[in-house]
């Protein structure tokens, strides 16, 4: 029901509804008859119909030239009757005026790029800089009103003659885009008066919200949604501010045609994605993240185009956005189905507010496509959005102060009782800070014996005279058990002397078990305890001492291999192990994804296994 009246609200707003069923008379073969129309019952004429054409000409008066003329249907593009976009050409219109006129004003719109207007022969106005190439030609498009001079009204000759001179050299549309008007001055300037208020309190309740809601957002930047809201206003107010009246060129009046062309087009195509992140951030439960990817395609890289591009180049992608439109509408209709479904707060109303958007961004997109010749709405139906949304926040204000008041309620019943409640927290949070001391009295416990079992595998047990042995260990678990302090870890530096085919060998090993604390240590207690046994069966085992080195050095690496392979990969363990013949100091080494060994020999250390 509300929806309802504010639809009606909008469309009386806007004037869409005309008094009385009178049919304006039409321009037929270039000419439109006047003389019976009244033009204080029907304030402005819109001058629609069949305009004399001339492609490739530029003239004042049709005297001048006779000229066989094709006609166009106005308003229109000349491009849709198989002329060039890029171009110049002549339109004409013969007006038969009443006997008894009064001063006159003709209403000129949209018009691409540049013209002049030539009243019987005289110019009466212009726009921009007509040309025959780019280069004399220089582009502008803005709303204008001229005046009839009284010395152009003769009784004996009712009959007037327009000649339009258009050129279009830089944009894809070319042509009188828009409806040309014809009224009493008196009229002419009303309406003019009534739509500049229009729009002033338009783009004033445009960028005021667009501001509060910005605001909203530095006030909880958690939420999103009013940062996304506030860019989205914003945009379509200067949008706003950019078509229709155009009264950023009244404000600005040194902006430059393709700035003003690229500022109308850059609005569109962000807001695009932003009114699209503001709907996901209002419902994001009911949002689909890989079709909005997909959907700021529509979107983003025809931005990129406005930027950096020419406006003929960037006007073209204007049908590519306005199916990412369509299919955003329909995107977010579906979310908005699922939120009401879903009983989300606000969903209703924000429906009513989005379907009244939704018909006016359709309508400025038929306007574009020169279907409809309306003022844009988009403005008007994003004002009629902003009151749904302010429903929508002073609902969810209500709802955040019930909530308030309910947990108030709360607190003052949980203060009540605060203090046996810390009482009993306390106490047990004391029962656990116990317990955890237990169980870290246990650990330490497990770590010191654990330590204890390494030490005597973590030592330097050979007696070479010729081979100097030295470790450093530091294990990144530091602990203190009792009055001991400790370190526990999977690091492990082993070394001893054994005898092959009658030779002495210094047998040592570097070993990182995986792992931290307990773990590393765990695997290292294996390993040194599987070496340990290794190196003593050399010393009592006759066999295993008459091999080589080579060999020796191969087998003990695959027991051990074979000893942890029945960890099933719960226990790894990486180690440098070598051999070094005490006689000749050759060396017999083995790197099992180990750090590289460091030679340091003249003064120069390298890796070994990278030597030429």
């Amino acid at each position: 029901m509300k929806a309802n009246f504010l639809f009606t609200l909008l469309f009386l707003f806007l004037g869409c509804q005309k008094e009385g069923l009178v049919i304006p008379p039409q321009v037929v073969a270039g000419t439109i008859d006047l003389r019976d129309w009244n033009f204080e019952k029907v304030e402005v004429l819109e001058l629609k119909g069949e305009w004399e054409f001339y492609w490739q000409k530029f003239f004042s008066t049709k005297t001048e030239e006779q000229l066989v003329p094709a006609f166009v249907k106005v308003p229109g593009e000349w491009q849709n009757y198989g002329f060039d976009a890029l171009g110049y050409a002549t339109y004409r219109v013969k007006i038969v005026l009443p006997k008894d006129i009064k001063p006159l004003s003709i209403d000129m719109r949209s018009i691409a790029c540049s013209y002049q207007l030539y009243l019987n022969g005289e110019l009466l106005g212009n726009q921009g800089k007509v040309g025959k190439t780019k280069k004399e030609a220089e582009p502008f498009l803005n709303h204008q009103i001229l005046h009839i001079p009284v010395t152009f009204y003769d009784p004996s000759k009712p009959e007037i003659e327009l000649v339009l001179n258009v050129s279009n050299f830089h944009y894809f549309r070319a042509g009188i885009w828009d409806t040309v008007s014809l009224g009493l001055t008196k009229h002419i300037l009303k309406e003019e008066k009534k739509k500049f208020v229009i729009d002033v309190i338009v783009l004033s309740c445009l960028f005021l919200m667009g501001l509060y809601h910005l605001g909203l957002f530095f006030t909880r930047k958690a939420d999103k949604s009013p940062l996304y809201f506030s860019v989205f206003v914003i945009l379509i107010a200067i949008r706003t501010a950019s078509i229709n009246e155009r009264m950023i060129m009244d404000l600005f009046p040194g902006l430059s045609f393709e700035f003003v062309s690229k500022l109308e087009y850059l609005t569109v195509y962000i807001s695009g994605f932003v009114f699209l992140a503001f709907v996901e951030s209002l419902f994001p439960e009911e949002a689909v993240k890989k079709w909005s990817r997909w959907l700021n395609l529509f979107f983003i890289p025809p931005s990129l185009l406005v930027v950096f591009y020419p406006m003929y180049v960037f006007g073209q992608a204007i049908s590519f956005v306005e199916i990412g439109i369509f299919i955003e509408i329909l995107y977010v209709g579906w979310m908005l189905f699922l939120a009401v479904s879903r009983k989300r707060v606000g969903a209703k109303l924000f429906v009513s507010g989005f379907v009244i958007l939704s018909a006016t961004a359709i309508h400025d997109i038929l306007k574009g496509k020169q279907i409809v010749y309306s003022p844009y709405l988009m403005g008007y139906g994003l004002l009629t959005f902003i009151v749904f949304q302010a429903a929508i926040l002073s609902r969810k204000f209500a709802i955040a102060y019930l909530n308030s008041e309910e947990l108030a309620n709360e607190l003052k019943l949980f203060s009540r009782n605060l203090e046996a409640k810390v009482k009993s927290r306390t106490a047990e949070l004391q029962t656990t800070l116990e317990q955890i001391k237990e169980l870290k009295y246990q650990q330490d416990g497990d770590y010191f014996l654990t330590s204890q079992l390494l030490k005597p595998l973590n030592s330097n047990k050979s007696i070479s005279e010729t081979c100097k042995i030295e470790s450093l260990s530091s294990q990144k678990k530091k602990f203190q058990f009792r009055e001991w302090q400790e370190e526990i870890g999977g690091d492990l530096c082993m070394a001893n002397d054994i005898v092959l085919k009658g030779k002495k060998y210094v047998v040592f090993v570097n070993a990182d078990a995986m792992g931290k604390s307990l773990q590393g240590a765990s695997g290292a207690l294996v390993f040194g305890s599987v070496f340990e046994s290794i190196i003593n069966r050399n010393r009592i085992a006759p066999n295993s001492r008459n091999v080589f080195p080579e060999r020796w050095i191969k087998d003990a690496f695959i027991e051990l291999h074979h000893v942890f392979e029945t960890f099933d990969g719960s226990m790894l363990v990486s180690l440098v192990m070598g051999l070094i013949e005490e006689q000749t100091g050759i060396l017999f080494m083995i790197n099992a994804d180990h750090p590289p060994a460091i030679l340091y020999r003249d003064g120069i250390a390298s890796f070994l296994g990278h030597e030429k």
